[in-house]
């Protein structure tokens, strides 16, 4: 039999100071431990949570963002897209964020087609 070397290590994972849900892996291995905390928060901050030192919970999950606007969620941002923000916006709040403009007045939204149904049965 071989003998096996067993030693206490310190290890750090990412942990949402909102609802307690463990940092995991996108690649599916699950909860992962790094040796430094700033390695834990870095691969948090690149999968779309919010580090914020200042803030009372400073790291937060993409399930536990709101939008700085209007308190709704927001939509994914991560990594360097969220580092470049000041602000966490939903696709709604965000200024970036394209959207389909209204008709005008007594004109249907394309592509919305309009279907009349004959029930008379006559011609």
């Amino acid at each position: 039999m071989t003998a096996v070397t067993v030693e206490a290590r310190l290890y750090y994972r990412a942990k949402c100071d909102s609802c307690g849900f463990d940092y995991e892996d996108p690649t599916g291995w699950g909860v992962v431990a790094f040796e430094f905390p700033s390695d834990a928060v870095a691969a948090a901050t690149d999968t779309g949570w919010r580090y914020d030192v200042d803030a009372a919970k400073p790291l937060t999950c993409p399930s536990c963002l709101r939008c700085d606007e209007c308190g709704d969620h927001p939509a994914w941002v991560g990594g360097p897209e969220l580092d470049a923000h000041a602000r966490v916006l939903c696709a709604e709040c965000d200024p970036a964020t394209p959207s389909t403009p209204a008709p005008p007045p007594g004109r249907k939204p394309p592509g919305i087609a309009l279907v009349l149904i004959n029930g008379g049965g006559g011609r």
